[in-house]
């Protein structure tokens, strides 16, 4: 089984920058902030590369 490195730029955005894995985002916010100010929702925006990369089929996309 291949581990993801979460310090790796590549690894963190896939882990915490798409829809599907929210609400692994909106935890880690929450687990670094105070209290007063937790996060109930967030809205991820895709990137305008991480489109054209999809668009050319390029493998590594976010």
């Amino acid at each position: 089984m291949c581990m993801i490195n979460p310090r790796v730029d590549f690894a963190f955005k896939k882990l915490f920058g798409s829809v599907e894995n929210k609400d692994l985002l909106i935890d880690f916010i929450n687990s670094v902030i105070s209290e007063a100010d937790r996060v109930k929702d967030i809205e991820i925006k895709i990137h305008i590369m991480s489109r054209i990369l999809r668009m050319i089929n390029y493998p590594y996309w976010i």
